[in-house]
């Protein structure tokens, strides 16, 4: 690692740096071995997006695919070397992939307590809602398998939900969502819903009725052409419970990219522009 003086000016020095780390991960690795200096600024957006998985050691994908991927060994040294405060300040998006244990998740959330994006793909345990309750999420993407009796209490979880703006719910009951309840949250403004076979009572029209403040409403089904709106505020598009959320476009959206949600905004936008909902879906 050399500290030699630098060629120009720190500051032009480090938005360099931040550029280069911050639009391709995958050189993060070699920008911390640059100098002492290089290594406090890169360093905290090594961290900003965690995806935690069991597999990291593992795998046969290719290192660009793997640049914010994080087993809960390599996160508990992490927590060990550095100070509590570092977590706080810096981890701003967490997607859990793969199931793990209680007390590991426990350590993951009582660190990382400036997290602002949150997704799960397996099952939690109720006893991290209150942990996960403190959190400044403003998204949330959620398996509800054995979770939550069905359909969501979504008052009764109040303080989960309170701050959340993109809400993103994944079941295989299409009786999991109380749609009226939706409008109990007050600062949500876009909710996805991923489910095999949508429920007789998952009509667009009458969810977008009851939630005014909803911009988007987003049905992922295998079912998906059968679902039908003329209000300019619903999209859908094919989606499986089973493979829900995406990690890649996930990681795209954390990282200010066009991900479904951009996507699905976007295509709200030119409809409402037009003055017409015309069928179209979100590829993902």
């Amino acid at each position: 690692m050399s500290d030699d003086a630098p060629f120009l000016p720190p500051e032009l020095e480090r938005e360099i740096l931040e550029l280069v780390a911050l639009s391709d991960p995958q050189y993060i690795p070699r920008l911390l071995a640059v100098n002492r200096r290089a290594r406090i600024w890169i360093e905290p957006l090594r961290f900003k997006i965690l995806v935690f998985s069991v597999r990291v050691n593992n795998s046969p994908k290719p290192l660009d695919q793997q640049r914010h991927y994080i087993s809960m060994p390599q996160f508990s040294h992490a927590l060990a070397s550095k100070p509590k405060s570092f977590f706080e300040r810096h981890v701003r998006h967490i997607f859990i992939s793969e199931q793990f244990g209680t007390e590991d998740l426990h350590k993951v959330f009582s660190a990382c307590t400036g997290a602002t994006n949150l997704a799960f793909t397996e099952r939690i345990d109720a006893s991290l809602i209150p942990l996960i309750s403190a959190l400044p999420l403003q998204r949330l993407a959620l398996n509800l398998r054995n979770l939550f009796p069905s359909p969501v209490p979504l008052p009764d979880f109040s303080p989960l939900f309170a701050k959340i703006t993109h809400l993103h719910l994944i079941t295989s009951n299409p009786h999991a969502v109380s749609w009226p309840h939706l409008a109990t949250l007050p600062n949500l403004t876009h909710f996805a819903f991923t489910t095999e076979v949508p429920s007789e009572d998952t009509n667009p029209t009458e969810i977008l009725q009851q939630c005014p403040s909803l911009q988007v409403l987003w049905v992922q089904s295998w079912f998906w052409r059968v679902m039908a709106s003329t209000d300019s505020r619903f999209v859908s598009s094919p989606g499986d419970p089973a493979s829900a959320p995406s990690i890649e476009d996930w990681t795209v959206g954390a990282r200010g990219g066009e991900d479904g949600w951009y996507r699905a905004e976007a295509l709200v936008t030119k409809r409402l522009a037009r003055g017409k909902p015309e069928r179209e879906t979100v590829i993902l």
